[in-house]
C-alpha cells in the first residue's frame, strides 16, 4: 500500500490534496459526490493500513498526528447529504480492529459529538 510504502510524509500530502480538493470552488457541483466519497475511501484505506499489524505505535502515533486534523477537516466540510459515505468509511476502518488502535480518532469524533451536543453530554 502507499502507506507502507511511502510513509508519513506521502500520506500527508495525499490527504492535504483530496480534501482541499473538496473545498475548491472549481469542482463542479455534478461531481461533489465523486470527490467526497473518494476522500473518504483514500482516508479509510489509509487508516486500515495504519491500524494493522504492520506498524509499530510510533509510526502509528506519526500518522495519526497527520490524519486526525485532516479527518476532522473533511468530516466538518461534509454536508448530511454525503455523510453516509464518511460513516461507511468509518465503518470500515473499524471493522475488526482493536478500539485502542483508532483511540486518536474516536477521540476527535467523540469531541465532535459533545460539542454538538453541548457541555451537558459526558464523556
Amino acid at each position: 500500500s502507499v502507506v507502507n510504502l511511502c510513509g508519513v510524509d506521502a500520506v500527508s500530502v495525499l490527504m492535504d490534496s483530496a480534501v482541499e480538493n473538496l473545498k475548491s470552488s472549481d469542482l463542479d457541483p455534478a461531481d461533489e459526490r465523486i470527490h467526497e466519497c473518494a476522500v473518504s475511501e483514500i482516508f479509510a484505506g489509509i487508516v486500515r493500513a495504519i491500524t494493522s499489524d504492520r506498524f509499530d505505535d510510533a509510526a502509528r502515533d506519526a500518522m495519526w498526528a497527520v490524519l486526525v486534523p485532516l479527518a476532522e477537516r473533511g468530516i466538518s466540510a461534509v454536508s448530511f447529504e454525503y455523510s453516509a459515505d464518511w460513516a461507511d468509511a468509518l465503518r470500515f476502518c473499524a471493522a475488526k480492529r482493536h478500539p485502542s488502535r483508532l483511540e486518536p480518532l474516536l477521540d476527535m469524533i467523540t469531541e465532535k459529538v459533545v460539542s454538538c451536543f453541548g457541555a451537558g453530554v459526558s464523556s
